[in-house]
């Protein structure tokens, strides 16, 4: 991972993409549709670039842009200044709040239906 110039992630749908985990981990930038856990790593401008979701476009240009080299030494920087979102128990904690929010919004349902 260290030895790539930047991941670029073109998925429609994700949770928590490890393998963002390993590129801002690595200091390497990341390009990405805003989904999912997505934005909850990648902070657009500081260690990658998010763009919306279903626009190869968007992508395209995003990666064009974060290859700049002015862009790529500064989102470099800003992968590898905060690897504190990227650590186990952090990302423990996101899934953990998202199972109780839709365990809560289960019994909501459930309690409306009855």
């Amino acid at each position: 991972m260290a030895a790539a110039d930047a991941l670029v992630l073109s998925s429609h749908h994700e949770a928590m993409p490890v393998v963002v985990m390993e590129a801002i981990a690595s200091g390497v930038p990341v390009v990405a549709p805003a989904i999912g856990g997505i934005p909850d790593l990648v902070r657009d401008g500081d260690n990658g670039v998010l763009v919306q979701p279903g626009s190869p476009q968007r992508l395209a240009e995003a990666v064009l842009r974060a290859m700049r080299p002015e862009v790529h030494a500064a989102l470099s920087a800003g992968a590898l200044a905060d690897t504190s979102s990227v650590d186990v128990a952090t990302t423990a904690e996101w899934f953990d709040d998202v199972y109780a929010a839709l365990a809560d919004g289960a019994r909501r349902r459930r309690a409306a239906a009855a």
